[in-house]
């Protein structure tokens, strides 16, 4: 069942004092009377609120149409979000489906360069073809699990084949220091990969990319002299390739060979502007101070 009548408050209604009045027997010629007094003034009034009751129905219906509007138009905003979504997500598969194969196919290319002596030119390609790829994945909101390096984490960089171990860390400028053999790179953390396994072989011709940071000391002690200076002369050329201006080779002291043979390789170097022992408090005869031109 409904009520036939709605109820509202604050809205004034029509006097009923002459109908309650006729109905206690009061004389119908009185009643008359009366009502030819307000009969002009209640019926302007009564009009009146006729007219705003009108007028407030209009606009409950609007608000009620506006209302299912608005409620059909957060559901269209929704559907449209949950497509959109969809779109990106997809996107996002075929974008990293398309690196992965760009990315397989310069390792391939990498190692026919090997094979004919150019690996360096295709480690070099093979890198600005996955930095590009690591753009187009963050503008398209692709996210990579973040690696945090910890001291004496096994390590590979990316880019490169070489592999080493995590000997400082660096958290304010997120970067790490990396032994690779016997030669130390600093490298954002973004740029190294966590491996496992055995301990890493000393990589042979690290090539240090635009984004790391050659550390300035390098430690052959303990190798043989054939197999120290091609790290020497690698790690010259690294050092003034990423701009820095002295180095420290420690060599040490032992029969005097190994310290013979790195200043004979100084004196030919082209990017040697000068060399010197340390001071006693750095090492003294064991270490050879490198000014770089």
């Amino acid at each position: 069942m409904r009520p036939l009548y709605r109820l509202r408050y604050g809205v004034p209604g029509p006097s009923l004092g002459l109908s309650i009045a006729q109905s206690l027997g009061i004389p119908e010629a009185v009643i008359n009377r009366a009502h030819g007094y307000i009969k002009e003034k209640e019926g302007a009034f009564i009009e009146s609120i006729r007219i705003l009751e009108e007028e407030k129905e209009t606009v409950r219906e609007l608000r009620e149409r506006l209302d299912s509007l608005e409620a059909q138009r957060q559901k269209a905003l929704e559907r449209l979000r949950q497509d959109r979504g969809a779109m990106v997500e997809r996107a996002k598969r075929n974008i990293d489906a398309m690196v992965g194969k760009a990315a397989e196919e310069i390792r391939e290319s990498i190692a026919r360069f090997r094979e004919e002596g150019k690996a360096s030119s295709g480690k070099r390609t093979a890198t600005e073809v996955l930095k590009a790829g690591d753009r187009l994945k963050v503008k398209l909101g692709h996210k990579k699990e973040r690696y945090v390096p910890k001291k004496g984490d096994r390590v590979s960089l990316s880019g490169s084949n070489a592999k080493g171990t995590v000997t400082a860390v660096d958290a304010d400028g997120k970067k790490a220091e990396v032994m690779v053999g016997s030669l130390k790179v600093w490298a954002p953390w973004d740029k190294l990969e966590k491996r496992g396994g055995v301990e890493a072989k000393p990589s042979q011709g690290l090539s240090v990319s635009a984004d790391m940071e050659i550390a300035s000391t390098l430690n052959i002690i303990g190798m043989r002299v054939e197999e120290a200076l091609p790290f020497v002369t690698k790690f010259l050329d690294n050092a003034h390739s990423s701009g820095l201006h002295s180095v420290d080779i420690i060599h040490g002291v032992g029969t005097g060979r190994l310290a013979k043979a790195v200043e004979e390789n100084l004196k030919r170097h082209p990017l040697v502007k000068s060399f010197h022992h340390a001071e006693p408090s750095r090492g003294g005869g064991g270490v050879t101070v490198v000014e770089l031109k």
